[in-house]
């Protein structure tokens, strides 16, 4: 959040106003403010930051606390005082005490410190979230990997059901456009890479090459009727989970929950397929 602006010029004792000077504040309360001044308008003031500042000289305000609403102004002298850390020109980091502001304005800069809170609050949780969401992302990847290590290996694997683990912890991700982006492309090369290890050693890991073919189905599905695929499935079709077929050239086929198992062919709520074996 952009930091919030002050006007402020020095009042001497007999009545003489510097000219306005404008700053950022750095900490805002009812009762005082701090801001940073620089040296030289000090100086030119009739201040010595390097010996000791005048607390007779009183500082004329505006605050904004609302770019879009009229400045506060109040009055005050200075009760603290530091060189400012780490500037490349010199300044000094001032405490002034409010000694003339109304009640009406005490209020609105209590008003704004509680909204500031709570903001802080909300985006406080909000990126323990993102970060706890990220950090769970992270280990269903790692989990992800470990299987396909052991496919590689020739292991049997049910990979469907941890892809399906790791597409939901994608999905929870930041609501950033690069966390979604970033997930995608995660997955998609989650399921590049088993698709090709299971052509690579899907013989000698047992798989078996079928070729599957829509027989029946919605007009308006994503599959139409009578499209054929042609891969190693993960497993046959088992009812309550998804028929996941890893195809030749690449790629996933990942139907619908199976609601039925029959001889040559499975059902999906809305769909039916035709499973026939084909040589390795």
């Amino acid at each position: 959040m952009e930091a919030l602006k002050l006007k402020f010029a020095v009042q001497s004792p007999d009545d003489t106003l510097s000219g306005a000077t404008d700053t950022t504040i750095e900490q805002i309360t009812p009762q005082w403010v701090r801001f940073s001044a620089p040296a030289g308008v000090l100086v030119q003031a009739g201040l010595d930051p390097e010996a000791t500042l005048s607390m007779e000289n009183r500082i004329v305000m505006f605050i904004y606390l609302d770019p879009t609403q009229p400045p506060i102004r109040a009055i005050g002298r200075i009760s603290w005082y530091e060189k400012a850390p780490m500037e490349t020109q010199d300044s000094y980091s001032v405490v002034v005490e409010f000694q003339e502001i109304t009640e009406e304005d005490r209020k609105k800069i209590q008003k704004h410190i509680n909204q500031k809170q709570l903001r802080d609050t909300k985006e406080h949780e909000r990126r323990i979230r993102t970060r706890r969401q990220s950090d769970l992302f992270v280990q269903e990847m790692a989990r992800m990997l470990e299987v396909l290590a052991n496919m590689s290996e020739g292991r049997k694997e049910e990979f469907g059901e941890q892809f399906a683990n790791l597409v939901g912890m994608k999905n929870a991700l930041g609501r950033r456009l690069e966390d979604k982006k970033l997930g995608d492309e995660i997955c998609f090369h989650v399921e590049r890479l088993a698709s090709n290890l299971a052509n690579m050693v899907g013989r000698r890991a047992g798989l078996r090459r079928v070729q599957i073919r829509k027989v029946l189905g919605k007009m308006d599905a994503a599959v139409e009727k009578d499209r054929i695929f042609v891969g190693w499935e993960e497993s046959p079709p088992q009812v309550g989970k998804s028929y996941i077929l890893y195809l030749e050239g690449g790629g996933i086929f990942r139907s619908a929950v199976v609601t039925q198992v029959l001889k040559d062919h499975f059902r999906t709520r809305n769909s039916l397929y035709e499973i026939q074996p084909m040589e390795p």
